[in-house]
């Protein structure tokens, strides 16, 4: 599917010569490949070293599960801080990591939070995303055919113009530098992961959209 957006620009050179100037939209549906979740664990403790055990136990917990693909699990440890009475008081320590978690499957999602879930001792568990996406190499292959169908319409497009003139036009450049990209479709934000979870969202067909620039010149 194709959505043409032209905004022509007419240089005269010569009378008998000129330059054509224009941007031409194209789009493409794509199905999203990969279900995605964002998660973020956050402990509390007396102790730097108890929040950090934790933090590492949950991590060699995620890092060793096999049936989704992990990404992240840097964590940090702060001292947690509270004001009373105009002074800063501290409150033990406070640390917390985040992974992106996929899987082709949405299923093999739910199946990790609620294992997860079967582990959680004093840490909170949150999901800030819960959805699919396009996987890169999907979108860099959907973008390849929209540009090699941009390049066929300019040179098919220069020949057409050539006879309706009665010129020789040509295709001097071609430019690929607007592209709108889908984003992910997410079903739940900011959400704990307590005894259930958000129902499963709808794979919808997303929309790249490609908006290069052509420069013909006519002789």
């Amino acid at each position: 599917m194709q959505k043409i957006l032209i905004s022509l620009v007419i240089f005269t050179t010569t009378l008998l010569a000129f330059e054509l100037d224009f941007k031409k939209s194209f789009e493409a549906t794509v199905q999203p490949d990969i279900a995605v979740t964002n998660i973020n664990i956050s402990v509390k403790g007396q102790s730097e070293t108890e929040v950090t055990k934790r933090l590492q136990e949950v991590s060699i917990y995620i890092n060793g599960y096999t049936q989704v693909k992990k990404e992240g699990g840097e964590f940090r440890v702060n001292a947690n801080y509270y004001y009373q009475n105009g002074q800063r008081l501290q409150d033990g320590y406070i640390g917390s990591m985040r992974y992106k978690i996929s899987s082709k499957e949405i299923d093999d999602l739910d199946i990790f939070l609620g294992d997860l879930m079967s582990q959680k001792k004093n840490e909170t568990i949150e999901v800030s995303s819960y959805g699919y996406e396009v996987t890169k190499e999907k979108l860099n292959n959907s973008l390849e055919q929209l540009r090699l169908q941009a390049i066929v319409w300019g040179i098919a497009y220069a020949k057409d113009l050539s006879s309706k003139i009665y010129k020789k036009c040509e295709l001097t450049n071609i430019s690929f530098t607007q592209t709108t990209q889908p984003r992910m479709m997410a079903t739940k934000m900011n959400a704990k992961l307590e005894d259930g979870f958000a129902p499963q969202p709808i794979r919808n067909e997303q929309t790249i959209t490609l908006n290069p620039s052509y420069e013909l010149e006519c002789k």
